[in-house]
Parts: C-alpha cells; sequence; structure tokens
C-alpha cells in the first residue's frame, strides 16, 4: 500500500456519508444528523492532510499521524455508535452505507499506521 491509495479510501467514504445523507436528514434522530456532520467534516480536514505527506524526521511523522487519525477515528467512533444506537435504528440501506464508511475507515487507519511504520 502507498499514499496513492488514500484518496480511493477516502473517496469511498465521502461516497457512502453522502448517500446516507438524505435519509438521516429526512427521517434520522438529531443525535445521528449531528454526528453524521461531524464525521463528514473531519473527514473532510483529513483529507486534507493526506495531500500534505510529510518530509522530514520522526517527530515530523509523527504529528502528521497524529493530525490524520485523529479526524479518522472520529469518523470510526461516529460510525460505530449510529451502527449500535438501539434508540434510533437504522434502516437497512443506512446500515449497509455506515458499515462501508466503518470498514472503509479502518482500511484507511491501518494504511496510515503502515505508511507511518514505513517512513520513521
Amino acid at each position: 500500500m502507498s499514499t496513492a491509495d488514500l484518496p480511493v479510501h477516502v473517496k469511498n467514504i465521502k461516497k457512502s456519508l453522502e448517500a446516507v445523507w438524505p435519509s438521516i436528514r429526512k427521517a434520522g434522530s438529531d443525535e445521528q444528523r449531528q454526528l453524521l456532520g461531524a464525521m463528514y467534516d473531519s473527514l473532510t480536514l483529513a483529507e486534507r492532510l493526506y495531500y500534505e505527506i510529510p518530509q522530514g524526521g520522526e517527530a515530523v511523522w509523527n504529528q502528521w499521524r497524529h493530525d490524520v487519525i485523529r479526524p479518522l477515528s472520529l469518523c470510526i467512533n461516529s460510525a460505530e455508535l449510529l451502527l449500535t444506537d438501539t434508540e434510533s435504528p437504522l434502516n437497512a440501506e443506512q446500515r449497509d452505507y455506515l458499515d462501508s464508511v466503518y470498514n472503509e475507515a479502518m482500511q484507511l487507519s491501518t494504511l496510515i499506521d503502515d505508511i507511518h511504520a514505513q517512513s520513521v
């Protein structure tokens, strides 16, 4: 895996978030809407950082990893919260999209860890 794979994962996550948004906006709870909005905003922030792959020593790489993992972790944790919410359960289509978000975000997190490990 390489940094070239980053945009593919980000694109897949954004595509799933954009697909699930209309149904959550229409029939979801306030918490679901807030979490989904935060996920999208965090992913947009992280996406900018993916294209700024650092050149430098271990400290620079450690900071980069921290900066991209933090918003990605918010996406992972929010997806997990939405998937396990029993008060406002998701329909099958919403669950499929959020499963995709969760799985892609986990793969992206692993990819970032691999890139970081190879670079320090």
